[in-house]
């Protein structure tokens, strides 16, 4: 999974800076992304302002285990669980003769949905803790893109949707039975209760086409106890396509 980070701008930063009248009235804004405690990069610096623009683009690369958490969290109580992937992103003022100063910081949950163009205000962080900054201020605007050749957890009946294909699934809704594929051994056609448009989930034990991981418990990717749920039933045809068009570019890139 990679993440794409973009810095686009900030406004009413803490002046760090002082005049010629000895007034601070500016600073010089950088922005440093940190994951698990390491940098994964940083903004360029921004002379004198306050309001920096930056339409700065970061990317790293998630591990297999931080993966599966992030497409598990299918809920916001997942995004808030202490032990969920999060950036965090301190703001500091450059100087040259001494150590950077701290203007501000913000921790962002990372979700399979990433984060469309959205304002963070900037919190001044724990007392004693390395980049705590007790008088902040200030916004940044950041959106995230996620990159993942899987697919997020299906919901179960009942359950709020937070799946990004949702809006594919509605755009079938109008479609005719006729236009469906039967899967599994049922023969009848059975309705769809899922708002993932790849599969239809089911709680019989007839329908056996294969099963999605149960994920973290707690109603964070699946049921309470991890188990796995199956599912089986009918897809449209234009669905079908689509979900045979992500699995033949996911074997191309295993086996390019």
């Amino acid at each position: 999974m990679n993440i794409f980070i973009t810095v686009h701008k900030a406004t009413n930063l803490l002046a760090k800076d002082r005049n010629v009248f000895g007034k601070r009235t500016s600073s010089d804004p950088y922005i440093k992304v940190f994951y698990k405690g390491e940098a994964i990069g940083k903004t360029p610096t921004k002379k004198k302002t306050l309001n920096p623009s930056w339409e700065h683009i970061l990317q790293h690369s998630l591990g297999d285990y931080d993966e599966k958490t992030i497409l598990a969290a299918t809920t916001p109580a997942c995004l808030k669980r202490p032990n969920h992937p999060s950036l965090l992103l301190v703001v500091f003022d450059h100087d040259i003769a001494s150590k950077d100063d701290v203007l501000g910081q913000v921790t962002i949950p990372i979700s399979f949905k990433g984060v469309e163009k959205q304002w963070f205000t900037l919190q001044s962080g724990e007392p004693k803790t390395k980049y705590f900054c007790p008088n902040t201020q200030g916004k940044v605007l950041i959106s995230i893109q996620i990159a993942s050749t899987k697919l997020p957890p299906v919901p179960t009946e009942g359950s709020s949707s937070s799946n990004p294909f949702a809006a594919v699934a509605k755009s079938f809704e109008n479609e005719s039975d006729d236009e469906s594929i039967e899967l599994g051994f049922k023969k009848k056609r059975q309705k769809v209760i899922s708002s993932n448009p790849f599969v239809n989930v089911k709680g019989d034990e007839d329908s056996v086409d294969g099963s999605v991981d149960g994920g973290q418990g707690s109603g964070c990717g699946g049921n309470n106890n991890g188990e796995t749920l199956s599912f089986g039933g009918s897809l449209h045809k234009s669905t079908f396509i689509l979900f045979n068009a992500q699995l033949f570019e996911i074997i191309r890139r295993w086996t390019s």
